[in-house]
């Protein structure tokens, strides 16, 4: 939830808003333990409209290489923990705490692939500068 969107709330509502996310929010390192999958399926499912789950399974299988029966023992703990929902009609969305989850997670995950990024060039220039090919 957007820090707007929060502020429009009325109090009880912002009180039970933060009571249904108070175990999440806490200090790094405390965070819940989230997977690179489970961030991908956080992040394919994220938008605003729900996904179907074909979609949401191409996505995985380009990303990580993964199959259905791993997508399935993947999303379902997710599904129980309200981080993600499943419809009736095969259409799979990240819920508001998924969406809370996700946030805690996006800032140090892109802080890993910018440092990964920017080792591997080092290493390159490295490279390059030993005449290595």
């Amino acid at each position: 939830m957007e820090r707007e969107e929060f502020d429009h709330l009325s109090p009880e509502e912002q009180k039970a808003h933060l009571a249904r996310i108070e175990r999440f929010i806490m200090a790094p390192g405390h965070w819940p333990e989230v997977n690179s999958l489970q961030l991908g399926i956080l992040l394919r499912a994220g938008g605003d409209a729900p996904v179907a789950v074909e979609e949401v399974m191409l996505s995985m299988q380009n990303w990580f290489g993964i199959n259905p029966e791993e997508l399935s023992h993947t999303i379902q703990p997710m599904i129980e923990k309200e981080w993600v929902e499943y419809n009736d009609h095969g259409f799979v969305q990240t819920t508001p705490l998924g969406r809370e989850v996700l946030a805690m997670h996006k800032a140090p995950l892109t802080k890993a692939v910018m440092w990964s990024l920017k080792s591997g060039i080092s290493n390159m220039e490295e490279r390059d500068e030993e005449g290595d090919p």
